[in-house]
This record gives structure tokens, C-alpha cells and sequence, in this order.
């Protein structure tokens, strides 16, 4: 949430930057970067149309550019989520990371 309140607002939502999808139990999320620098993973992505992401809680977000690689910051608050779900071994983590990191390769 305090991503969000220091985020760079757009008509229509929050610009998101430097973004991937990060799947997590069936669930989309987008780990990215939010203006002026904030790094943050979104609540679950419900709805997607023409550049706009609607969120589980009704957050919107714009996406900006997509990530080419996956930023050590873009890791580490990626991780923090999957740890604070408590139902993630860390060798689930590294799978899930690792996908990640195989996606964004794809996309380049």
C-alpha cells in the first residue's frame, strides 16, 4: 500500500513499470516497478484490457514497459511475497523464481 500512495498516477490507475507476471496458486500477479522507484507485486489480477490491469481489490494499474530482465528488486519483494504466504518451501521459491526469470527470457 505504500507503493501505491507514492506511485504515479494516471488517468484511469497506477503506472506499473518494468513489469512480469509472477503465477502464484493459480493466481496472475505483476511484480514491477511503481514511480518514483518503488518496487511492488500486485494483488491478483482479475481483469486485463487494452494496457489496463484490474486487481482483486479493484486497483487499477497501466501498464508501462514490460521487463527485459528481472531486477534484484523485482526479486527480492517477489520472494517476500512468497514467503509471507508461509506455504512455500524454498526450493518451491527458487521454481517459482526460475520460471520467472524463463518468461521474461522468452519475452526478449
Amino acid at each position: 500500500m505504500m507503493a501505491e500512495m507514492a506511485a504515479t498516477w494516471t488517468i484511469g490507475g497506477i503506472l506499473i513499470e518494468q513489469h512480469c507476471t509472477l503465477l502464484v496458486a493459480g493466481d496472475r500477479h505483476l511484480v514491477g516497478r511503481v514511480p518514483p522507484g518503488r518496487w511492488t507485486v500486485t494483488g491478483a489480477v482479475v481483469e486485463e484490457t487494452d494496457g489496463l490491469l484490474i486487481t482483486h481489490v479493484g486497483r487499477r494499474y497501466i501498464l508501462g514497459e514490460a521487463a527485459a530482465v528481472l531486477e534484484p528488486e523485482a526479486e527480492a519483494v517477489a520472494r517476500g511475497l512468497l514467503k509471507g504466504l508461509c506455504c512455500y518451501e524454498a526450493e518451491q521459491i527458487d521454481a517459482i523464481i526460475g520460471r520467472l526469470r524463463e518468461t521474461i527470457a522468452g519475452r526478449t
